[in-house]
């Protein structure tokens, strides 16, 4: 009797451990898996990122496409295997596979929801691919209707549509034609809404007057019918299309008798060659090129317009049906990428090319990004491979895939049909060297990614503030650096040169390629905002006087007291109040030159405590006055090639900042000689420089007997000392 009892409880213990031997090894150890859903250009899901989900466990993920997109494919990673599945509405796949688990798939209202199912136990990534997308709601209506709403909107586009009855018409009956899947379907008012397939377009009517409002999904045809003379026969027209057609009817439904118009548009690529018509028991064939057709004694016209090719029936007395075919535009082949999110992609063509050409695709990966998949298809027939391999097999064809640094190179040869090339990248959070920004004065720094890996690239963006001009930028690569001037097309840090760019609206780019260290950029950006005075360009009128007796005295050195007068005339002085005094003790009251002294003092353009008017100015000193008028930007140490100049302080900055520019040259020893005094010629030739003068003049009123045409410097004094051009 006790064994009886026992053996159950045993032969129960058996079959559980034996259930549990037979289970799936995820199922019975628990645990969890990650599943990466990454986002991308067109769509969204509330699932983006890293998620840690119970092995065991089925879960939905939906991707849901913004307005004016569409979800064309859907991709998927498990393990080293990869696979996408190709979104088209009604005909989308209900699964696909991928490493050996089956995903199920579901499309609703333009969203694809895939199930990751319990049996994945390992790292699965999703993402989806999205294009841009519009549909044609084509709007008709039988005489005595008005209708309004029809147009060509993006996917997700809400829409109202409206019909109005005029006269004694009355709308009797509304047509919705889903163009895309060859459904139609025709519903009276009374019933107050259309059900084409497994959609619903509801509408409402006020006073005879019919409004439906609609979410744009795909293209629709729209027919609103209004009331017949009694015994009439309604003629249905059935249209159809072959590869690179899409037909569109501007009247489905017409009463006997009545014209009808049938429309439709080539694809690009294509062109519309041939129309076919049949009424049950004849058919006839009609060439767009001979512009018409004959069908039971019955002459109908053919026109085309561009890519479009309109049937014009009129008296039709039979039920038709009308079928568009078309042909390869060998000319004018179809050449188009789509961008995922982080990838940019380059091909060396126009849009459409000639049969048997050869097409070169450059696919790249954005900052912080890596390529992933690379996706070719070719006359509607895609393969997607990963982005490291050396070539993608299209219906039977070897496509050749070249790696060449970060970027990969698609070479698709003697193209025969529409192409298309789509890349899929993965986001980057760790690399090699750093992207940083440096010091920076009155503009902003952008550097397109943070971080670099070997060999790659980055474009710094350098923007100035409202009112300002870029001046300077120094570019740091390791531990060398260099500063140059941003009018320079390069500059060059140790032994490689870099491109830089100025826009005409002001903003700079520098590209730094081919990267081995760490990179880091300062900039600096200058504007007669920056002080109370401040240089002017443009200005035409003169600034340089003589000396008297006709004479100028080329030779003679300038005064500190001549310079400032003579560089107030360049400033923004004239606009400015009557300065207070400078307190100097060698600056007179009432003197030719006390303004320009008092304004230089009051702007901090010279702090001295004695002024010195008479001396001689020195070419640092003037150099200096110069960099404090173009707002003291900021210029790194090191950057001066002049021996006898200190390689940091303000006077090396001056220094450099004009050097930089082309405005101060050394002697032929290689010395700038900063203590040395500058004659009044030399510092016309210096200022014309600095302020970018013309040495062209309207017309020369003031001469110098001194200063005879074959001097080194007259066309620099006869600039300024008379108006320039």
């Amino acid at each position: 009797m006790t064994t009886k009892k026992l053996r159950i409880p045993i032969l129960l213990l058996v079959l559980w451990l034996l259930a549990a031997a037979l289970l799936p090894q995820s199922y019975a150890a628990g645990g969890t898996h990650r599943v990466t859903v990454q986002g991308g250009t067109g769509y969204t899901s509330g699932e983006i990122g890293v998620n840690v989900w119970e092995t065991g466990v089925a879960k939905d993920v939906s991707f849901v496409p913004l307005d004016g997109y569409r979800i064309t494919a859907l991709n998927a990673s498990y393990g080293d295997a990869s696979a996408s599945a190709a979104i088209r509405a009604e005909q989308t796949p209900t699964q696909f596979t991928v490493g050996g688990i089956v995903l199920p798939l579901k499309y609703a209202g333009r969203t694809v929801t895939v199930t990751v199912p319990g049996n994945c136990t390992g790292d699965l990534t999703l993402s989806a691919t999205a294009e841009a997308a519009s549909c044609k709601v084509a709007v008709t209506a039988d005489s005595g209707i008005d209708v309004s709403g029809g147009g060509t909107y993006g996917i997700g586009k809400a829409v109202t549509i409206t019909a109005e009855p005029s006269g004694e018409a009355e709308i009797t009956r509304v047509q919705v034609t889903r163009t895309d899947a060859g459904l139609a379907n025709t519903a009276d008012l009374a019933e107050g809404a259309v059900s084409v397939g497994d959609k619903t377009y509801p509408f409402a009517v006020t006073d005879g007057k019919v409004t439906m409002t609609l979410t744009v999904e795909e293209s629709l045809g729209i027919h609103f019918f209004s009331n017949g003379k009694p015994g009439e026969l309604p003629l249905v027209v059935r249209v159809s299309g072959d590869k690179g057609v899409d037909p569109v009817s501007s009247r489905v439904e017409v009463r006997r008798g009545n014209d009808a118009n049938i429309i439709a548009d080539a694809e690009r690529g294509y062109e519309i060659t041939e129309i076919r018509l049949e009424n049950g028991t004849q058919s006839a064939t009609g060439y767009v090129s001979e512009e018409r057709i004959w069908l039971a004694g019955k002459v109908y016209r053919i026109s085309r317009q561009d890519d479009r090719v309109t049937l014009r029936l009129a008296d039709v007395q039979t039920d038709l049906q009308v079928y568009f075919v078309s042909e390869l535009d060998e000319e004018h082949i179809p050449i188009t990428t789509s961008e995922g999110t982080g990838v940019d992609i380059d091909k060396d063509c126009s849009s459409t090319v000639s049969k048997g050409t050869d097409v070169r695709f450059t696919i790249s990966a954005e900052a912080n990004y890596r390529l992933s998949r690379i996706t070719l298809a070719v006359d509607g027939t895609s393969r997607t491979v990963d982005a490291d391999a050396d070539e993608i097999t299209v219906d039977g064809i070897d496509y050749k895939l070249q790696q060449n640094c970060s970027d990969v190179i698609l070479y698709v040869d003697d193209v025969y049909a529409p192409v298309k090339v789509s890349a899929t990248a993965s986001k980057l959070t760790t690399y090699d060297h750093s992207v940083t920004i440096g010091k920076t004065q009155n503009c902003t720094v952008s550097p397109s990614r943070t971080g670099v890996n070997n060999g790659g690239s980055v474009t710094y963006t350098v923007t100035p503030q409202s009112g300002y001009q870029l001046s300077t930028v120094t570019l740091r690569v390791g531990s060398q650096q260099a500063t140059a001037s941003v009018d320079s097309k390069t500059i060059k840090v140790g032994s490689k040169t870099y491109s830089m760019s100025l826009s005409d609206s002001g903003i700079l780019k520098v590209t730094v390629s081919g990267i081995r260290d760490d990179v880091q950029l300062s900039a600096y950006a200058a504007w007669e905002g920056s002080g109370r005075l401040y240089l002017l360009s443009g200005i035409t009128a003169p600034y340089f006087e003589g000396m008297g007796n006709n004479l100028f005295c080329p030779e003679n050195t300038l005064t500190r007291a001549e310079a400032a007068v003579m560089l107030s005339r360049l400033t923004n002085y004239s606009d400015l109040t009557v300065y207070p005094s400078c307190g100097a003790a060698d600056v007179p009251t009432g003197s030719w030159y006390t303004n320009a002294v008092n304004a230089f003092y009051d702007a901090g353009i010279e702090t001295a405590s004695y002024f010195r008017p008479n001396a001689a100015i020195s070419r640092a000193e003037l150099s200096v006055w110069l960099y404090r008028l173009s707002g003291s930007p900021y210029v790194a140490s090191g950057t001066i090639a002049f021996p006898d100049v200190a390689t940091a302080g303000e006077t090396h900055d001056a220094v450099a900042y004009g050097q930089l520019h082309g405005w101060i040259n050394g002697y032929p020893d290689g010395t700038f000689r900063p203590n040395y005094s500058i004659t009044r010629a030399e510092a016309a030739k210096l200022i014309n420089r600095v302020t970018s003068r013309s040495l062209r003049v309207t017309s020369i009123t003031t001469r110098f007997a001194d200063v005879p045409a074959v001097h080194w410097a007259y066309q620099e004094i006869i600039s300024a000392a008379n108006r320039a051009e």
